[in-house]
């Protein structure tokens, strides 16, 4: 790709945006440091094994089915949990978007260690229409307002249990959430059963690619491919980048990392939960492999 094609300012970004065709709400963003890496959950990354990955997440949102809820968390529902877990250092099975492409472009830059000074950045963009929603909000989510029924155990189960990757858009967000604009994708472990590694979004991508090219072939009716664009930051232009984003609209590490006691007290809390959960899936693993 020539220097031409990266983005080297705000209007660059705003550009390649106009050039879609998309209008606000129809599309979500994200901006990674690196413009080699694949989107994969953080849970992936830190375990790459299934079970090891299957063992934490358990441990991770085992309270609630003990009926203790985080302080931090609105309901006992498990999703909700790992929404806001999430924000806070613990690795899920959740991608963090955000509906502002501007808020995306800052995390396409923002690299505070500097490990990644000499790549340039991405900008990722997903039209949201292509996933299927998991839903937070409705009244069917009412039952988690209050402690877990022993007896619907399989039937809280069967929420974690996706085939496909899934939007989920939370109407009441934890103050980083807000200001972020911030949305998830929540993944399944794999695309098909019999895959050794867990999913990637390319991954994700060229799979069902596949399976519209090979259903177009045999039906009347035509399914579309999942539309994923992206935009590659000039990496010497990251930091004039976030100083136009910083005088011009107000976005920087202070604006967007709330650093409030709210903020201070959640992140404690979830540091604590992290370490918990990290002990109790090694004690699963000593138990299932003894």
């Amino acid at each position: 790709m020539g220097n031409e094609n990266l983005i080297k300012n705000v209007q660059d970004a705003i550009d390649s945006v106009h050039f879609c065709g998309f209008e606000k709400g129809e599309i979500i963003f994200r901006g990674q440091i690196n413009s080699d890496w694949d989107i994969s959950p953080s849970l992936f990354r830190q375990y790459p094994d299934l079970k090891r990955a299957g063992l934490y997440e358990a441990a991770s949102i085992g309270p609630l089915f003990l009926n203790i809820k985080s302080p931090f968390v609105n309901s006992f529902d498990p999703i909700e949990l790992l929404m806001t877990s999430q924000h806070f250092g613990q690795p899920t099975r959740l991608v963090d978007w955000t509906n502002d492409i501007l808020v995306g472009l800052f995390f396409a830059c923002f690299d505070p260690d500097k490990r990644e000074i000499n790549k340039n950045g991405r900008l990722t963009l997903a039209e949201k229409s292509f996933f299927e929603t998991l839903k937070t909000n409705s009244s069917e989510q009412n039952e988690y307002k209050s402690e877990l029924i022993p007896e619907k155990l399989e039937h809280y189960k069967k929420r974690f249990l996706i085939n496909d990757i899934h939007l989920i858009e939370p109407l009441i967000k934890n103050p980083r959430m807000r200001v972020q604009d911030g949305c998830f994708m929540f993944f399944p472990w794999k695309f098909h059963n019999e895959d050794e590694k867990l999913l990637t979004l390319n991954k994700y991508i060229r799979e069902q690619r596949k399976w519209v090219d090979n259903q177009n072939e045999k039906e009347k009716d035509k399914y579309s491919h999942i539309f994923i664009a992206h935009k590659d930051v000039a990496k010497e232009f990251k930091i004039e980048i976030l100083k136009e984003l910083d005088d011009k609209y107000g976005i920087s590490e202070k604006t967007l990392f709330i650093d409030s006691k709210y903020s201070k007290e959640t992140e404690e809390h979830f540091k604590s939960f992290k370490t918990h959960a990290e002990q109790k899936s090694l004690e699963l693993i000593e138990k299932n492999s003894s």
